[in-house]
């Protein structure tokens, strides 16, 4: 006498807890990893907005003033970083063609 099947064998609930336990695992991979990635947008964002900040005080301060005065921001040569906020903000001056005319400057942000 046969009797009619009913439920699921140990097998096939053992291969739907796999397959369940395998795609939890790459949602919770995936999920770390935008946390990371936002993190270090967030962080590229803080960065640039630091840059884009010392770049306009450095332009006003040459609308402002002549760029050969002492203790300038735009006279050449490395000058020490300020910490703003924990990150240093440093900058460099180099002087393209005439020194008196145009100025190259890099700006360096770091943690």
């Amino acid at each position: 006498m046969k009797f009619p099947r009913r439920g699921f064998t140990m097998i096939e609930v053992l291969v739907a807890m796999i397959l369940l336990a395998t795609v939890g695992v790459g949602l919770l991979l995936a999920l770390l990893n935008m946390g990371r990635m936002t993190q270090g947008s967030n962080q590229q964002n803080f960065m640039a907005r630091l840059t884009d900040q010392k770049l306009k005080s450095l332009g006003e301060f040459v609308s402002a003033h002549r760029m050969n005065t002492a203790g300038s921001p735009m006279t050449l040569g490395t000058h020490a970083p300020e910490t703003v906020e924990g990150m240093k903000v440093g900058w460099q001056v180099t002087a393209v063609g005439s020194p008196e005319k145009y100025r190259d400057v890099t700006i360096t942000v770091t943690t």
